[in-house]
């Protein structure tokens, strides 16, 4: 994809993305935590861009509330646990692509 846009539209690609990261010292803390975000979030907010975006179509009815709980966490990667778990998830999507 990168090549293809350099090649054809003269254009580098960048990635931008953002993450909740929520590190506690047991799961059950970090999960609660997470949970506890997701129960004070602006869901008519959320709701709103989703309307705004077309997401909520029939397509993406079975995956909605996921989508709906993304975009309250910060509509990133979410990543919840002990410290050691969340540093090593954030490994796994490479800081280049």
């Amino acid at each position: 994809m990168r090549g293809r846009a350099h090649s054809e539209y003269k254009r580098d690609l960048g990635i931008c993305t953002s993450a909740l990261v929520v590190c506690r010292e047991t799961e059950a803390e970090a999960r609660q935590v997470y949970r506890s975000i997701l129960e004070q979030g602006d869901r008519v907010a959320a709701d709103n861009l989703i309307d705004a975006l077309g997401l909520e179509s029939q397509s993406f009815n079975d995956r909605i509330e996921k989508h709906r709980e993304r975009i309250v966490a910060g509509w990133g990667i979410a990543s919840s646990g002990l410290p050691s778990r969340s540093s090593a998830s954030s490994r796994a999507f490479p800081q280049r692509a």
